[in-house]
């Protein structure tokens, strides 16, 4: 009886056993399962955000190539980024960003405040000097019509506007190399001098900055020199040379007939 009881006990235990490799097999089946159906769907998934993705960049550059040709896309891609670069390098001290969508005075008024804060001081007004009788003016000489403009539009009682060293030359012609007479109908005043020009183009160009014209070696006469020899006798060069040495400009012309007219018939027969 006893014996049975051992062999009772020993049964129970081997099922125990069993049941106990079964359950944990199943589990372990389980988790197995469990781990490939996740990772079917992750696979899956990575699948579908891949096509997403590629319909999504297709879609983009489709969009991009249509845009290309759209003036806000090649402003915003293209103008923007020049503007930004070209801005990079400049100065932020003297830098000024402007809104495009507000009106004229806005804009004005911006400027004006930044400039007030940043202390510059007033640039020198031109002053036209003009008269009535500007066509009686046109016949005095010289010394009477400077003496007549100084009168004019006076700041002060003893503050009488001043002969410059161009006299009546004007100087944006005397710039270009030409010797012009300005009259009294463009004649103006700046920096307690007076200016006449020949044209009112010419005091446009002044009036948009004078300093280019007044700045040495201004007033300096204009001087030509016309170099002529025969072929590979070094014009060329030495007319490169006397241009750098006297700071001027050099022009070459390559007119044979000018060259036989000069050797052929001498020069007191050329006509320039």
């Amino acid at each position: 009886m006893f014996n049975g009881f051992l062999q009772v006990l020993e049964m129970e235990g081997l099922l125990k056993t069993h049941y106990e490799q079964a359950r944990l097999e199943l589990i372990e089946q389980t988790r197995t399962e469990a781990i490939l159906v996740g990772i079917a769907r992750v696979k899956e998934k990575m699948e579908i955000e891949q096509q997403m993705k590629e319909q999504d960049m297709s879609v983009q550059s489709y969009e991009a190539m249509g845009s290309r040709s759209n003036p806000i896309y090649i402003f915003s891609h293209i103008s923007v980024l020049k503007f930004q670069e070209l801005m990079a390098e400049q100065d932020s001290q003297y830098l000024f960003e402007l809104d495009g969508n507000k009106n004229a005075d806005e804009l004005f008024k911006s400027v004006i405040a930044r400039l007030e804060s940043m202390g510059q001081r007033n640039g020198a007004l031109i002053t036209k000097l003009q008269s009535g009788d500007e066509e009686l003016l046109d016949g005095l000489e010289n010394g009477e019509l400077f003496r007549v403009l100084s009168s004019y539009k006076l700041v002060g009682p003893r503050h009488r506007w001043r002969r410059s060293k161009w006299g009546r030359a004007c100087p944006v012609a005397l710039k270009d190399g030409e010797i012009i007479t300005g009259t009294a109908d463009n004649a103006v005043s700046f920096l307690g001098k007076m200016y006449l020009f020949s044209t009112e183009e010419a005091l446009k160009q002044f009036m948009l900055n004078p300093r280019s014209y007044l700045l040495p070696p201004m007033p300096l006469p204009p001087c030509k020199v016309l170099i002529l020899g025969p072929p590979l006798s070094g014009k060329t060069t030495l007319c490169e040379l006397l241009a750098n040495h006297y700071q001027g400009k050099g022009e070459i012309y390559r007119k044979p007939s000018l060259q036989m007219d000069f050797y052929g018939k001498g020069m007191h027969e050329l006509q320039y």
